[in-house]
Formats: structure tokens, sequence, C-alpha cells
């Protein structure tokens, strides 16, 4: 529900940790997405310029 749920009276009883575990877990989500999705390596075949 993340912070929808936040909206609803009596739903959750600690709202500073609830927050912070959805913050944590967005963060470890972005940290195992950029290590992951990496981008590929390519190498350019670059000739020499004739004058």
């Amino acid at each position: 529900g993340g912070l929808f749920v936040m909206l609803i009276p009596n739903a959750i009883n600690h709202a500073l940790l609830y927050l912070l575990a959805i913050v944590a877990g967005s963060l470890l989500t972005a940290v195992v997405y950029a290590v992951v999705k990496r981008p590929e390596v390519t190498e350019l075949a670059l000739e020499p310029v004739k004058a």
C-alpha cells in the first residue's frame, strides 16, 4: 500500500518507522537496480582520417 496506508486510521502503529522502512526499501532497490542495469560497453572502431 505504500504511503496510502498512512491515510487509513489505526492501520500502522509507528508512522516514522513505517516511513523509514519505505525509504530504506526504495534506496536498496535503487542501488541494486543501478548495479544490475549497468550500461553495456561497446568498442568503437575508428579509422584514421586521410588528409
